[in-house]
């Protein structure tokens, strides 16, 4: 029987000074994401997910030289979303997902119908045996100036040995905010897992239409961290989890209103710590 399944997830990421390459100035950020998932049995073979997510991040710029304007580019950005899933589970070895997902990213001042973004999913798992999944998927994504991309996303989830377990794709289990990308875990006792990762994070924000450096632009804010984590499972339904990671690459890309560049900020590498809590309902 597939049981009703509730969780809530929240935390907090710093990103640590980061000098621009070839210009005076630097950059702190501070991400705090929270997510509440809920999945509940259709049938005896579908399973209807419900996820509602938002990452807060707070900027604070020293001077860029790169960036016009008299203020900093953007100084808190939401980026919010609902989305709904369908898994249906055909036999021991296939399943499909299907999921669509609607949201808000930008400044609080921005125009909402400006910053809406949308996109789905669809794909296929395929089970080898209980220690390998593979899977394939498309994904539709709107961007806020740019055309809707699709590009496809396979996915691995692999118990290679005793205790050790590699996952490619989606990372939503580490404390880290990572969109894609592999991690290694090794399952060190019954309450604590060790791990790896590297993975990629894309954030884009709609700006207000009196922001100083583009009025109604785009902020765009790519990076690349490799790290290492632990979760601790104090309880059944409580876990505790950390990570220090390096952002071995960060550009902030600043766009005018139409998508035409305005200025594009590579920053030096950097640290980056996070701390997660996840309670089960």
């Amino acid at each position: 029987e597939i049981p009703t399944t509730a969780s809530l997830f929240t935390g907090i990421t710093y990103l640590g000074a980061s000098d621009t390459n070839g210009s005076a100035g630097e950059l702190r950020t501070l991400r705090v994401p929270a997510r509440f998932r809920y999945s509940t049995p259709v049938d005896d073979q579908t399973i209807l997910g419900i996820d509602l997510s938002q990452v807060s991040s707070y900027y604070d710029f020293q001077p860029f030289s790169e960036f016009p304007g008299s203020g900093d580019p953007i100084d808190y950005g939401l980026a919010a979303s609902v989305g709904v899933s369908i898994i249906h589970i055909l036999d021991r070895h296939w399943r499909f997902v299907a999921g669509v997902n609607a949201g808000f990213a930008g400044e609080i001042d921005a125009e909402f119908e400006d910053a809406i973004t949308f996109g789905g999913i669809a794909g296929v798992r395929y089970s080898f045996h209980p220690n390998l999944t593979i899977g394939a998927n498309i994904v539709v994504q709107s961007r806020l100036e740019e055309d809707i991309i699709a590009f496809p996303v396979p996915t691995i989830d692999w118990q290679f040995a005793d205790y050790w377990n590699a996952k490619f794709g989606t990372l939503n289990q580490l404390p880290a905010e990572v969109a894609g990308g592999l991690a290694i875990t090794h399952n060190l006792s019954e309450v604590i897992d060790v791990g790896g990762f590297a993975g990629v994070v894309f954030r884009e924000f709609r700006l207000a239409d009196d922001n100083s450096a583009t009025p109604a632009g785009i902020l765009e804010d790519a990076s690349v961290p490799v790290g290492t984590y632990l979760t601790y499972q104090y309880s059944p339904n409580l876990s505790i989890a950390g990570s220090v990671q390096a952002i071995v690459w960060r550009e902030i890309n600043l766009r005018s209103r139409g998508g035409g560049n305005i200025a594009d900020v590579e920053l030096q590498p950097t640290l980056s710590a996070s701390l997660a809590v996840q309670l089960k309902l």
